[in-house]
C-alpha cells in the first residue's frame, strides 16, 4: 500500500469533508493516539486552580473539538474499510451523554480538595467513584460509574475500528 493513500489520499487528512476522505489502518491508529493523549492532557484544565480563573468552559470546549476530531478520524477509517458511519456517531453521542452526565454527577460530588491544587477535578471525581466515598448505593455513585464505563466505549471502538481490513488490505 502507497504512503499517500494509507494517510487518507493526496490531499491530506483535515481538508476533505468527514464522509469524503478514507484513512488506511496505520494513519488512524497513530492519529488516534494522539488524540487520546491530547484527551488526557485536557484533563489538566479540571484542575482546581485552573477551574477557579477560567472555569469550566476550556475543558467543554476541548472535549468538544476532540469529540468531533475524534468522528472525523472514525468515519474516514469506516469509510476505507467499506462500512458505514453510524456507529462512529453512535460512539461519540455516548461519549458527550457520558462527558455531560460526569459533569452533571461531579457538580453535585466533588469535595472540596485544598492540598491538590493542580489534580484534575476528573480524576479526584473518579477516585472518589471508585473509591465509593458517599457510599456504593448511593445514585450519584452509580451513574457516575455508569458514565465512567462509557468513557471505555470510545476506545474500543478505536482499537476495533484499526483491526478492520482497510480497501487496499
Amino acid at each position: 500500500m502507497d504512503k499517500e493513500a494509507e494517510i487518507g489520499g493526496s490531499h491530506g487528512l483535515l481538508d476533505r469533508s468527514a464522509a469524503g476522505g478514507t484513512l488506511g489502518p496505520r494513519g488512524f491508529l497513530g492519529s488516534v493516539l494522539v488524540l487520546y493523549l491530547f484527551g488526557l492532557a485536557g484533563q489538566l484544565l479540571t484542575a482546581p486552580i485552573i477551574l477557579a480563573r477560567v472555569s469550566l468552559w476550556p475543558f467543554l470546549l476541548i472535549q468538544a473539538v476532540l469529540i468531533g476530531i475524534w468522528y472525523l478520524l472514525h468515519a474516514r477509517r469506516l469509510r476505507d474499510a467499506a462500512r458505514g458511519m453510524a456507529s462512529a456517531r453512535g460512539i461519540a453521542a455516548i461519549h458527550i451523554l457520558a462527558i455531560v452526565l460526569l459533569v452533571l454527577v461531579g457538580a453535585f460530588y466533588m469535595e472540596t480538595v485544598s492540598d491538590e491544587a493542580w489534580m484534575p477535578e476528573s480524576l479526584l471525581l473518579i477516585r472518589q467513584l471508585i473509591a465509593f466515598t458517599r457510599g456504593a448505593g448511593d445514585w450519584l455513585t452509580i451513574l457516575g460509574l455508569i458514565a465512567c464505563a462509557a468513557l471505555l466505549v470510545p476506545p474500543a471502538f478505536s482499537v476495533w475500528a484499526a483491526m478492520l481490513p482497510g480497501r487496499r488490505a
